[in-house]
């Protein structure tokens, strides 16, 4: 997934967690690799996954009327940072990469759902 590196927002898992209480319109897209997927059998609860070599060919997957929150299992946050930047070079607006991914999610005990 070739794209040219671009600065992409942050999110807090405390701002995501808020968000999601509040009802805020957005997508959350797990896309750790296959390995780290599997290695936990939960995911942010309301993500769709989509592993990372396959954004090119499914990113028509995520609406672009929303925030796109883009998480990987961790820092440094590689995965998820070039599935956002792939986003938006192809023009999505609003699109955050989760601090500390799945990990520092699951962490603070936000809520999660099997995958």
């Amino acid at each position: 997934m070739a794209v040219q590196a671009q600065a992409v927002p942050r999110i807090s898992p405390e701002a995501l967690a808020a968000l999601i209480d509040t009802g805020q319109a957005l997508t959350i897209v797990d896309v750790r690799p296959p390995e780290a997927f599997f290695e936990s059998a939960l995911t942010i609860l309301g993500a769709i996954q989509i592993p990372p070599d396959e954004i090119p060919r499914r990113y028509h997957e995520i609406p672009r009327d929303r925030l796109v929150v883009a998480f990987c299992e961790g820092p440094p946050e590689t995965e998820s940072t070039r599935a956002a930047q792939f986003l938006v070079s192809h023009g999505y607006s609003n699109v955050k990469v989760l601090e500390g991914g799945f990990n520092a999610w699951e962490a603070l005990g936000y809520p999660t759902a099997p995958r």
